[in-house]
């Protein structure tokens, strides 16, 4: 809070430029960072997704297997 203070309290044009656009950089760089985050985990997902889906159907087809064999006892 006090950046907006300051600024208000009568800097130079410039210097209140030069802030806000500080401001918009650490935020702009908030947001990138939360959308790589949010990228990574959508791409963690999807592999984890793939990859129980792969184990499903081997576990799946074993399982139907050992299900006829029952069937047969």
């Amino acid at each position: 809070m006090q950046i907006s203070s300051r600024s208000s309290s009568g800097g130079t044009a410039k210097e209140r430029g030069a802030e806000m656009r500080m401001i918009e950089e650490v935020r702009s760089k908030k947001c990138e960072e939360k959308e790589k985050r949010k990228e990574k985990k959508n791409y963690s997902l999807k592999w984890k997704c793939s990859r129980d889906e792969k184990q499903k159907d081997e576990t799946e087809s074993e399982a139907g297997v050992c299900g006829r064999e029952k069937d047969v006892w």
